[in-house]
């Protein structure tokens, strides 16, 4: 098997477990190419790749990851971070990977967001996401005041923003801004605004086929923003709309334990 190895040079043990994980695969007569990972670059994928490993923090992996799925290639996130949501080992099992080179692993599928502007009715922009898709405003001044239709249905917020989360994204932004957590093999969006100025509010989870339209009707002297994953894609004038659809592109993680994102997610919850 042809395996790619990716590891973020910022974290202090990574090159040393990308240097381990290469060891324990050509012990076993696997082909293995490393690579440093680098934030303003773009990863060059080779289209023979069978696995690609990420060791890293959430935010190396997410890339990462994103970019593999363009390339239909399945990703093995190892933690070498902090939380660690997005990964499935960390350095105390490196010896498990063996199992990578007999097949002894299974692959979970995780939904991908596309977001698309329009305005006047053409499509002029969109991106697509692994975690969310996130209108908010650059400056702390001011609310904006934000339609959401979901369906045939129209929804009114005054908020500081407003996210659309992946399953996965849900532990993420989505999380911190009070909205649930998900089961990442779900097919559907999580919508969670951002402070809104209200005491009722609630996230809302819709089903990933139905139309998600979002459009920005005041921001005052705001500059809005829609950022993918964390970074800019483009930005949103007054009145354009958003919409946000389940992306034909798919992530795979690849899996070598049977532990839930619940259990996960409690067991980072109790280290911090």
């Amino acid at each position: 098997m042809k395996f790619l190895v990716i590891y973020n040079t910022v974290k202090e043990t990574g090159a040393l477990l990308a240097e381990q994980v290469s060891a324990v695969l050509k012990g076993l007569d696997q082909d293995v190419d490393l690579n440093e990972f680098s934030k303003d670059s773009d990863t060059i994928i080779p289209d023979n790749t069978d696995i690609v490993i990420v060791i890293g923090g959430d935010g190396t992996i997410l890339k990462i990851a994103k970019e593999a799925a363009i390339h239909n290639c399945p990703v093995l996130g190892i933690n070498a971070g902090h939380l660690g949501y997005l990964a499935s080992l960390n350095n105390e099992n490196i010896e498990t990977i063996k199992r990578l080179a007999v097949g002894d692993y299974k692959i979970e599928k995780r939904v991908m967001l596309k977001a698309e502007k329009y305005s006047s009715g053409k499509l002029v922009d969109s991106c697509e996401c692994l975690n969310d898709a996130v209108i908010s405003k650059d400056s702390l001044s001011n609310v904006i005041d934000i339609d959401l239709t979901i369906g045939n249905d129209t929804i009114n917020y005054r908020a500081d923003g407003i996210i659309s989360a992946t399953p996965t994204g849900s532990t993420a932004y989505s999380l911190s801004a009070g909205g649930p957590v998900v089961d990442p093999q779900m097919k559907c969006v999580v919508i969670t605004p951002v402070c809104p100025h209200t005491l009722v509010t609630r996230s809302l989870v819709v089903d990933g086929n139905t139309p998600i339209k979002i459009k920005v009707c005041g921001s005052g002297e705001n500059i809005i923003n829609l950022m993918c994953d964390g970074r800019k894609a483009f930005t949103v004038e007054p009145n354009s709309e958003i919409q946000i659809s389940i992306s034909d592109t798919t992530a795979k993680f690849i899996k070598l334990n049977d532990v839930s994102v619940y259990k996960v997610l409690s067991t980072k919850t109790d280290s911090y």
